[in-house]
């Protein structure tokens, strides 16, 4: 609790100073005195007075503000104070204290990104992890282990890397240089054409090779009266260790109880349960050794991707009568090869009836049941996506963690002035597909959510930290240009309007104003308070519970 409350109030008092000192800055620069530069609301905590500046903090970080003398509407000056004061500054004057605070939460992100780069960012290597069969990847000899070095000549540093320049040419061959176990190797690979959603939710035609940068983890499903089961294991376990030999995927793992010298042996697997840890034994059996693929699957160990861990409540698969531990062999009579066909085949059915066979405890069982729309489609581009409500026990290694450095520190720049552009962009689309209501208004949070993510990430390490602390940044800075009378927008739009019309709008439009902005943006708080009430209800409650 207290990392989550430091942390929070660290990422918020960086970014709402920052905010305020543009404004300050901008204002010394134009000649205008600054009364108070407060950093936080409500009752002080402690204050200082400056040469003409009191500066102080004060108990909720959750806001902040720089007070030019002649802001406030009516507000009184000495005719010797008139010429440093807000009102005496010419238009672009006024302009560039106003838009200030959101330009030094954009221009933030810069030294961040520069400072990463040049110190070392961590990042995923580019090397193939999962291979889905009958994918591109298949098809053009890839392998698990293989480490891309190049896309047609472009030096791939990354599996982020990897992964964009795939999903940006569906259906364009692409020459891909990479280096498998000592040795570079050339292969041509074609990204098949797919439906996918983009990070603002919306529909788009991407590249889909079929590959991952993780695998399958060492978590297992296990037949229904295999040797495995009666050895005491059970479907969502992970096997952690064979013997004294540790494993971390299910390769590693299948590689490992069938290596020569395994037969007929009796293996003690290490496994992890609801977070406790115990020793199984298992006895392999004693054909000629070493083991074949038969004798491997007659041990029942499977992969978990196809065995159900949870069904979603009022969903399609609880009405249906799916379980827990049902493991899905069939739709429609086709046989599955793992979760990512169950997927597709969903998808490509749509709201049609399907008939789906699971194993149940080593019965077979015909269920019928109808996918419904998760995501609607809000226009002929668009598609919808649809589910049936239910999550499986696969899980995923996240890939070999690089630290990415670059020596350049022009290139560092570059790269850093590009990524805060790319972020900014998306940040403008995703308000803009708010307000034409192409994203719900369910996404919308409140310093609650701000609160949770920087707990979250602080617990991660900095790396994560730093990226939340870039992305509210963008966002705080471009949400105080929206034209809402009490934002920094606001305030921009009405200096617009005196400009057109000539002459300072009236005192009591000003107030109108104000009061309707003050309104609108408590209207909006509310929303994200109650979207975060309702996001977090379970923590909350134990929260309660737990210190009251």
């Amino acid at each position: 609790m207290w990392l989550t409350i430091i942390a929070a109030v660290i990422l918020l008092g960086v970014l709402i100073f920052i905010h305020e000192l543009g404004h300050f800055v901008a204002c010394r620069l134009t000649g205008v005195k600054v009364e108070r530069f407060s950093i936080g609301f409500g009752p002080q905590l402690f204050s200082f007075q400056g040469r003409e500046t009191l500066y102080r903090v004060a108990l909720l970080p959750l806001g902040g503000y720089v007070k030019p003398l002649g802001e406030e509407p009516g507000e009184t000056i000495s005719p010797e104070d008139y010429k440093v004061s807000l009102p005496a500054k010419s238009a672009p004057a006024r302009l560039l204290i106003f838009a200030a605070g959101t330009l030094f939460n954009l221009l933030l992100p810069i030294p961040i990104f520069f400072a990463i780069a040049l110190w070392g960012q961590p990042t995923v290597a580019p090397e193939i992890g999962s291979i889905r069969p009958g994918s591109p990847a298949a098809v053009a000899g890839l392998q698990t282990g293989d480490r891309v070095l190049a896309i047609d000549q472009k030096e791939i540093r990354s599996f982020e890397e990897l992964a964009k320049i795939i999903a940006q040419r569906p259906a364009e061959p692409l020459s891909i240089k990479l280096e498998r176990e000592g040795k570079t190797l050339a292969v041509s690979l074609t990204p098949l054409r797919k439906d996918g959603r983009n990070l603002l939710g919306e529909s788009v035609e991407e590249g889909d090779a079929g590959i991952l940068p993780g695998e399958i983890s060492s978590r297992v499903g296990i037949a229904p009266g295999s040797p495995a089961e009666k050895a005491g294991l059970k479907t969502g376990d992970t096997i952690t260790r064979v013997g004294t030999v540790p494993v971390g995927t299910f390769r590693e793992l299948r590689k490992e109880m069938i290596s020569p010298g395994r037969s007929g042996a009796t293996l003690i697997l290490a496994v992890q349960r609801d977070k406790s840890e115990a020793e199984l034994s298992l006895k392999l059996p004693l054909p000629p050794a070493p083991l074949s693929e038969k004798d491997w699957d007659g041990l029942g160990i499977l992969t978990p991707e196809l065995f159900i861990s949870d069904v979603l409540p009022d969903s399609p698969a609880g009405r249906a009568g799916f379980m827990p531990g049902d493991r899905i062999l069939t739709i429609d009579g086709k046989k599955l090869s793992g979760w990512e066909e169950l997927v597709e085949l969903v998808q490509a059915g749509g709201a049609s009836p399907r008939q789906v066979q699971v194993d149940r405890g080593g019965s077979l069982l015909n269920l019928a049941v109808t996918p419904e729309a998760e995501i609607a489609a809000k226009s002929p581009r668009e598609k919808s996506t649809f589910r049936i409500g239910i999550r499986s026990y696969l899980e995923y290694t996240s890939g070999r963690i690089i630290k990415l450095r670059e020596k350049n520190p022009g290139k560092a720049l570059v790269q850093s002035v590009e990524k805060t552009w790319e972020f900014s962009y998306l940040t403008v689309r995703g308000i803009l597909s708010l307000i034409e209501g192409r994203i719900s208004w369910k996404n919308v949070g409140s310093p609650i959510l701000i609160v949770k993510l920087a707990g979250d990430s602080a617990r991660s390490g900095w790396y994560p930290y730093l990226f939340l602390l870039v992305i509210i940044s963008i966002n705080l800075g471009i949400l105080n240009l929206l034209p809402i009378p009490i934002f920094d927008g606001g305030q921009i739009l009405l200096l617009l309007i005196e400009a057109v019309i000539r002459h300072p709008l009236s005192l009591k439009t000003r107030e109108v104003t104000s009061q309707i902005g003050f309104a609108l943006v408590l209207l909006i708080m509310a929303l994200a308070v109650y979207n975060d009430l309702i996001r977090f209800q379970d923590d909350i409650i134990n929260f309660i519970k737990r210190w009251f």
